[in-house]
């Protein structure tokens, strides 16, 4: 599950934060994103949208209890599917 991060240092903010940077990332040389939204720069814009993409992709897995599978999960799976592993994808 992806926690909510800071846009500026991508390090999690923690909890259900609806913040979208640490207070201390809010500002740089030559930029303060502690101003509205909509005096923010382009590229803050952009960070903040794909921020805000990933947190309501993990909300709706959440809410329709959809899991991620990781490769390491693979093998796994092959078995639970058909009931024999396959590593035809290994090298």
């Amino acid at each position: 599950m992806h926690l909510p991060c800071c846009i500026i240092c991508g390090e999690p903010i923690g909890g259900e934060s609806t913040a979208w940077v640490h207070p201390e990332c809010a500002r740089g040389p030559g930029w303060d994103l502690t101003v509205p939204f909509a005096e923010w720069p382009n590229w803050a814009k952009a960070l903040k949208l794909e921020e805000h993409l990933c947190r309501n992709r993990d909300q709706r897995r959440m809410e329709e209890g959809v899991e991620e599978i990781s490769v390491s999960d693979l093998p796994l799976s092959d078995r639970v599917l058909y009931g024999e592993p396959n590593d035809d994808w290994l090298p």
